[in-house]
């Protein structure tokens, strides 16, 4: 093998090496822009460092989402996953729709966009409220009984679940108060009506009663007659 030979290949390994590089790092660099990494959206990549207002709102945002991200999978570390996790699911999609809002927004005209930003400040201000109150209710939320990964502990979680549910239903069953007695009528039973309150039908005379009631009254004496 040639010398010129050899330098070709070593050019070429470096060149597949240094662009395999940058790919990776631009990957890395889209994923991290996300507020979610598995999913896209609008934001372009220099947000992660632009001074503007709104690359600035869009960070906010991937933090706020981020931290919630984290707390979960603390979370999880530590047992089986939470009532909280389809909250934490919600406040992902309310993550991406709001990053793609802020991408929208810079394609307004000036009047306009400047009016969106902010009302988009104040989403991202309230999801930023939000995400700290799941942020501490992960860290305090108790495991859903029944999800862990041993199956003996999942049969004792959901025995004392069960045995709980029972004694409190006990408990209220005994401390109840008698229903109420069914309302009387004026004649003394119970949902029937008396006589004075029933309805009257109307008396319909029959054809053969009104026709001879007619040839009474002409068959009597007329005055004068």
């Amino acid at each position: 093998m040639s010398a010129g030979t050899v330098v070709a290949i070593l050019a070429v390994f470096w060149i597949v090496l240094i662009v395999g590089s940058i790919a990776a790092a631009l990957a890395a660099a889209t994923r991290r822009n996300r507020p979610v990494p598995s999913r896209r959206t609008t934001a372009p990549v220099w947000w992660l460092a632009a001074p503007t207002p709104s690359a600035h709102l869009h960070r906010r945002v991937v933090r706020s989402s981020r931290g919630v991200q984290r707390a979960r999978a603390m979370r999880r570390r530590k047992g089986a996953p939470t009532v909280l996790d389809e909250m934490a699911a919600r406040f992902e999609d309310h993550a991406v729709e709001l990053d793609d809002r802020i991408a929208l927004a810079t394609t307004l005209p000036r009047r306009d966009r400047r009016s969106e930003l902010m009302a988009v400040h104040g989403r991202v201000r309230r999801s930023e409220d939000v995400a700290a109150e799941l942020c501490r209710a992960y860290a305090a939320e108790p495991a859903v009984p029944g999800d862990g990964h041993d199956p003996l502990e999942q049969v004792a979680d959901d025995l004392t679940a069960l045995i709980e549910a029972r004694r409190v239903v006990d408990d209220i069953s005994r401390t109840a108060h008698p229903g109420s007695t069914p309302k009387t009528t004026p004649t003394g039973e119970a949902g029937t009506p008396s006589a004075a309150e029933q309805p009257t039908q109307p008396t319909v005379e029959a054809p053969a009663q009104r026709a001879r009631l007619r040839h009474r009254r002409t068959q009597q004496p007329q005055p004068g007659a």
